[in-house]
């Protein structure tokens, strides 16, 4: 249900859940690197947020290339907020599958429906990583 939060420490399970099968899948060439230490699991966010980020990173940043890939995974917070930062591997020679950017899209309309202004996304792009970062609101209580 969108409609209610979840807390970020069922959403890191159901990723890692979801990280399980890949890694079954890919074997080897995918690893995951969580920064998890300072992760605020009691922190509430819309759900389906992380996983669908991780998704597209198995499909678009390790999948396509032969060589193995590494997804880091960093939840944190700063201050009063909390901090989802995504990062895989990004090839500008086209080798990589291309996108409609519904899952970002989806995501930034959760963000909106539950925290407004509060919350955002922004993604970078480099020669060699594409980037997620979402900052919203560390709340702990639904409003």
């Amino acid at each position: 249900d969108n409609r209610k939060l979840s807390t970020l420490e069922r959403e890191v399970e159901l990723t890692r859940q979801y990280l399980s099968l890949e890694q079954l899948r890919l074997g080897e060439r995918l690893r995951v690197d969580w920064h998890v230490e300072n992760m605020p699991g009691e922190a509430l966010i819309p759900p389906l947020v992380l996983q669908p980020l991780v998704e597209n990173a198995v499909y678009h940043g390790v999948e396509p290339s032969a060589e193995p890939g590494v997804i880091d995974i960093n939840a944190y917070k700063s201050r009063d907020e909390v901090h989802l930062v995504l990062r895989n591997p990004y090839r500008r020679d086209g080798n990589h599958h291309s996108g409609n950017k519904m899952a970002l899209a989806n995501i930034r309309e959760r963000l909106s429906l539950h925290f407004d202004a509060e919350a955002g996304l922004r993604t970078t792009i480099t020669d060699n990583a594409y980037q997620v970062h979402i900052v919203m609101p560390y709340r702990t209580e639904a409003r």
